[in-house]
């Protein structure tokens, strides 16, 4: 990574090991000095977990910037047709917790 930065700089990988990623995405929302010195990596996915309502998510992704990926993954989000969603708005705004299903 260094050589694509300007300067070269040094980096320092700190693995942060629990909640399947949870607890880095929360340090770097919570704890880390939001001055862009600080980078995090985490799945694609981890939207869907702030949306449902995951107890252990302390984070909103709105507020992080996003420089890229290197996943190159589909995301299906669907419904039954006679569900009473009709939109990822009518989701979004829904005051009952949504039960939700997917792969490992």
């Amino acid at each position: 990574m260094p050589k694509h930065i300007a300067g070269n700089p040094n980096m320092i990988v700190q693995n942060m090991p629990g909640a399947r990623g949870l607890a880095a995405t929360n340090y770097l929302y919570g704890m880390a000095k939001a001055d862009g010195l600080t980078l995090g990596m985490f799945q694609a996915h981890r939207y869907m977990q702030q949306l449902t309502g995951v107890e252990e998510v302390k984070f909103d992704l709105r507020k992080f910037n996003w420089i890229g990926t290197m996943e190159k993954t589909e995301v299906m989000f669907f419904v039954r047709a006679d569900a009473a969603y009709k939109s990822f708005d009518d989701v979004v705004k829904s005051s009952e917790r949504l039960r939700c299903g997917a792969t490992g």
